[in-house]
């Protein structure tokens, strides 16, 4: 693993996108905001190629009083800090030891025969995500899971990406997987290389980099699955020094 702080960060992109200089232009707050963003689409790209580094999961929870009147499914929480629901699994009890993951299935397939009849639960389903609610833009609207078949008993606990806390302070850490520190910065690079109409072809340049540090990152991260964590490194001086 290895670490850069915010204020580092920023450096390299300003750096590698040659815009030392442009302090007004691009601003430390908007390079904050881009970095945060960059970092978020790391994650994303971490997980959706199967990783698990940034899972949680929810607390086991009763299946009791879930099911929807008049229907044939179950409704559970959608997680309030969750990006990405990445799984569910249920249990006869929850301080049971014999959880199983649901099936994955559309909402537009919550008809179908065979999600229902008798038996424990097999499939699950985005019901929801949450959004703003339309009688009060200000306030949110809890997002949803579907179960099927419904339960009146049993637990649950669902496995999600957690939203990602910005970092705001020049002293805050980003620790990644090797090579994620260059994809962040130069995802960065991108954005401000197209904002500046890529006058010396910077974005084409960029999209280069990134794309062979993602080949190094996807590499890594198989290495630190089969042979255990990496300790992290910061630039410059030991981590946790």
């Amino acid at each position: 693993m290895e670490s850069r702080t915010l204020a580092q960060l920023r450096a390299e992109v300003r750096y590698l996108g040659d815009v030392e200089s442009l302090t007004a232009r691009h601003p430390d707050a908007d390079l904050t905001r881009r970095i945060n963003a960059a970092v978020r689409a790391y994650r994303s790209l971490v997980t959706a190629n199967g990783l698990p580094y940034f899972i949680e999961q929810t607390t086991a929870a009763t299946l009791v009083g879930t099911l929807v009147s008049g229907e044939q499914y179950s409704e559970v929480p959608f997680p309030a800090d969750a990006v990405q629901i990445l799984g569910v699994d249920v249990a006869s009890a929850t301080t049971s030891d014999d959880w199983y993951s649901l099936q994955p299935v559309t909402w537009q397939a919550r008809r179908n025969p065979r999600w229902y009849g008798q038996g424990a639960p097999r499939f699950f389903a985005i019901r929801r995500v949450p959004q703003a609610n339309p009688l009060d833009l200000d306030a949110v609207l809890a997002g949803a899971l579907a179960i099927f078949p419904g339960a009146t008993s049993g637990g649950y606990k669902v496995s999600y990406l957690p939203d990602y806390v910005d970092m705001a302070a020049d002293a805050d850490l980003f620790v990644a997987l090797p090579e994620a520190v260059q994809w962040v910065v130069w995802h960065v690079v991108q954005d401000l290389s197209a904002r500046d109409d890529d006058q010396r072809e910077t974005f084409q340049i960029a999209t280069q980099k990134k794309a062979e540090a993602e080949g190094r990152i996807l590499s890594a991260a198989t290495r630190v699955q089969s042979a255990g964590p990496l300790l992290p490194r910061r630039r410059g001086r030991r981590f946790g020094r």
